[in-house]
Order: C-alpha cells, then sequence, then structure tokens
C-alpha cells in the first residue's frame, strides 16, 4: 500500500513539474553520474568515509554474526547493535549516493559477491576495498559502455543489463563464481 501511495504521490508531482525538472527526475531514476557536482561529490564522499569507518568499527560483528543469530549470541555479540551500526552506514552510503545519482540497481549487491569469490574469503574487513573497487569498476565500465551507442543510454540501465545475469547466477545458488 505505501508503494502505491508513493506512486501516487510521484505522478502528482511529476505531473505538476516544469519540463526541465521532470527531464532531471527521469534521468536521476535511470541512473545516471552526469549531474553530479563538485559539491555532491565532496558530500558522497563524506558519507561513504563515515560509512566505511562504521562498516570497519563493526566487521568483527558482522563476521560472527555469519555463524547465526544463535551462535553469536552465545558468543557475546549483540545482534541487534550489530545490525543496527550496519543499516545505519549503509544508510548513510547508499542513501548518499542515491540521492545524487539516482538508484543504480544491482551494484551493492553483486560487487561483495564478486569481491568475495576473488578473495575467497567471507572477512569483511579483507572484503571491503576490492568490493568498492569492483563496484566503481562496474560503474565506470557501464557509463562507458552506455555512451557507445548512437544515442547515449543512463548508465543505471547498463548496470543493470550486467547486473542482471550475476543475480540469476547467484539466485541459483551458486555463492561464488569459482
Amino acid at each position: 500500500m505505501a508503494g502505491f501511495i508513493f506512486s501516487a504521490l510521484t505522478s502528482i508531482l511529476e505531473y505538476s513539474a516544469s519540463e526541465q525538472s521532470l527531464k532531471l527526475f527521469y534521468s536521476w531514476a535511470a541512473g545516471s553520474f552526469g549531474g553530479s557536482t563538485w559539491g555532491s561529490i565532496f558530500l558522497m564522499a563524506f558519507l561513504l568515509l563515515v560509512g566505511v569507518i562504521l562498516y570497519l568499527w563493526n566487521a568483527k560483528g558482522l563476521d560472527i554474526i555469519l555463524f547465526g543469530d544463535e551462535f553469536s549470541s552465545m558468543s557475546g555479540a549483540d545482534v541487534r547493535r550489530i545490525r543496527m551500526i550496519s543499516i545505519i552506514g549503509c544508510c548513510l552510503v547508499t542513501g548518499g549516493v542515491t540521492a545524487f545519482c539516482g538508484p543504480i540497481g544491482f551494484v551493492g549487491i553483486i560487487s561483495p559477491h564478486i569481491a568475495r569469490a576473488l578473495l575467497k574469503t567471507s572477512s569483511h574487513r579483507r572484503i571491503l576495498l576490492p568490493a568498492l573497487l569492483t563496484g566503481s569498476a562496474i560503474c565506470v565500465t557501464a557509463d562507458i559502455l552506455s555512451q557507445c551507442f548512437k544515442v547515449p543510454v543512463p548508465p543505471g540501465s547498463t548496470v543493470a543489463i550486467i547486473g542482471i545475469p550475476f543475480i540469476i547466477y547467484i539466485l541459483m545458488g551458486h555463492d561464488s563464481f569459482n
């Protein structure tokens, strides 16, 4: 029901928006790196830094909860606290990027899987940098590929085309790319 309410509100805003605002909205909604200013880049970098610090501070707890809630609790871990810190960090990182670049899907899902498969580890501390670099490489590749068409397509669409096969592969029960 909430989705229908927000869809209706979005439709009302779209209908009442100017042509220029509507074009900016559609560009954002499709996922685009083109509208980023230095101010938005610095804000995204700040939010990314805070999120990474929270992630690194919480990495040991994230490793522990890989064994399940019961084992983690018996080991003395505060599972609720670990999850809350993770959610806050994820919200800062994904919200900051999404606010300026739009909902570019699949990058945050497939990058850690690829990094984990390449490194053959589940250690959150060891996966972070390779996952960030993998996600960056996917986005840069998608942006370059999106410019190769006669009429440039949104990088968000190109990322989806790249990411969907990986997601299907993971959903079919393959947890690594060996």
